[in-house]
Formats: C-alpha cells, structure tokens, sequence
C-alpha cells in the first residue's frame, strides 16, 4: 500500500480557509470561481488581458480592439459562433498570424474576429494545442500554466490572474516599454531551455 505524505501544517493552513464541506463532512466544490486570464502583448505594442477558456474551439478578439490594431481581416473566411445557450453570432472573418507575446514567447494565432464581446482576446483550444498549455489549478481558485514555445521548445510557468471585470481595456505601449513589459511580468518561471 503506497501511502500519501501529509502536508506541512503551514500548506494546510494555508488551504483550510478554501475548503468547502457538507453537512457529513464531506469537501466539495466552491458554488464559483472566478475565470482566469494572462497579461499578453498583440502586434508587440498592445497590452491586452487574455481570458483562458480551454473549452472555446477558436481564439478571438473583440471587433473594437481589432480595428484599434489596424490589421486586415479575411471576411471570406468568417464563419458561425454557436455558445452554449444555443444562440449564434456571424463573425467578421479572421485575422492570420496575428503576433501575441506572452512573458517573452511570441506565438502567432489565427484569430476570429467577434462583435461585442465581454473579454479582450480569448485564448481557446488552438492556442492551448500551439502552446502545449497544461493548467495547475489549486483549491484555493489560483491558477499556473505550463506554455511552450513551438518553435523554440522553451517552456516557462506563468501564474494566471483573476479577470478584471468588466474587461479590462487594452493598453497602447511604445516599443521600449513593450519590450520592459515582456521580460519583468509577473510570475514567470524558465523550466527548460532546450529543443
């Protein structure tokens, strides 16, 4: 029989004001959790906060921020939105290999541009199949993610965010600051260096 080490009392402390119990004593889930985001950088001098939704089949950006970034988008191929209330929303095309940095690891998506949305650029299943993302979630709602850059192999753990609601408005940079902004943000972690 393998058995399981028990957390330091400090960790256990640090958890137990998490913990949510029923009436036999029993942990359960929290009725919510706030959604998770990361700072990035779009065409290298805009800062825009990036929602994660693992279970979003596209990437896409907020028709508004779209034409701030002044890129050409290809209405030929737009297609249908369908969210899980069953309700649909044409979409104005996509723009390809839009550049997003993230903490120094750039990665060029292929994003569909919405109308009004509630979030700046949401990063679904294609980015987490570009970046190999893989999540560490905690009980106590804090989030990590592994990334790694496919055409470098270099793979960073960055701590995620809670999202601003309601969302958080892009932020204009010059070269210089975007630069500084790339390699002092947050919580990031180089786990390995080679391809």
């Amino acid at each position: 029989m393998e058995t399981v080490p028990t957390p330091t009392p400090d960790l256990w402390l640090e958890y137990k004001e998490f913990i949510v119990r029923d009436n036999k004593g029993q942990v359960v889930t929290q009725t919510s959790l706030p959604l998770q985001a990361i700072d990035g950088l779009l065409n290298v001098h805009i800062h825009v906060e990036c929602l994660l939704d693992q279970g979003t089949q596209i990437v896409a950006i907020r028709h508004d921020l779209w034409e701030a970034l002044g890129v050409p988008v290809h209405p030929d191929l737009a297609t249908m939105l369908e969210a899980a209330n069953m309700s649909k929303e044409e979409m104005l095309g996509i723009v390809e290999n839009m550049h997003l940095k993230i903490s120094g690891m750039e990665f060029k998506l292929q994003i569909h541009v919405v109308g009004d949305a509630p979030f700046n650029l949401l990063l679904g299943c294609p980015f987490v199949s570009l970046s190999s993302c893989v999540t560490h979630d905690q009980m106590s709602g804090n989030q990590s993610i592994s990334l790694t850059d496919p055409n470098t192999g270099i793979q960073m753990l960055l701590s995620t965010k809670k999202r601003e609601h309601p969302s958080h408005e892009p932020q204009f940079l010059k070269e210089e600051d975007a630069e500084q902004f790339c390699h002092h943000h947050c919580g990031v972690y180089t786990i390995q260096e080679d391809f």
